[in-house]
């Protein structure tokens, strides 16, 4: 049983904290009565390596935690609606920005003689994808934060 007891601590490292002794005694009394079950088959003790093969059929550590734990969600079912349609409408203003960000910059600036549009546009190109990435991480931690403050108060 030296087997299980270690299979059971490395289960139990990857439990949700407020589950673990319990998840933990339900997992023990499970493995127990496969073993007996697999005994009363064979009608002998099982050895070290039919042991291992009982646990091995319950899958890694990690693998068997996993069946216990809850699904995390960033943006839960309620929002994410409301998120999307967020991001949709921020889009709208921040292209129309860019927009006119560009125009300008179009008739302001001069290319020199060795310049090309390229050199002129690269600059550009990674400041808009850098704002674009931006906002949406804003928008998406925003909503992180309502869902865990909804999550929590109920």
């Amino acid at each position: 049983m030296d087997l299980v007891e270690r299979y059971l601590q490395a289960v139990k490292m990857w439990l949700p904290a407020k589950q673990k002794e319990d998840i933990v005694a339900e997992l023990r009394e499970d493995i127990r009565s496969d073993i007996e079950e697999k005994e009363a088959e064979l009608d002998r003790k099982l050895s070290d390596e039919e042991v291992a093969e009982v646990l091995k059929r319950r899958g890694r550590p990690l693998v068997a935690a996993g069946r216990y734990r809850t699904q995390g969600v960033l943006i839960g079912p309620v929002f994410y609606p409301i998120y999307l349609l967020v991001l949709r409408l921020s889009l709208i203003p921040f292209l129309m920005l860019w927009t006119v960000r560009f125009v300008y910059q179009l008739f302001t600036s001069t290319l020199g003689p060795g310049d090309s549009l390229a050199s002129w546009l690269g600059p550009l190109s990674g400041r808009f994808w850098s704002s674009a990435l931006w906002l949406f991480a804003i928008v998406t931690l925003a909503f992180a934060v309502l869902e865990r403050v909804q999550a929590r108060t109920g």
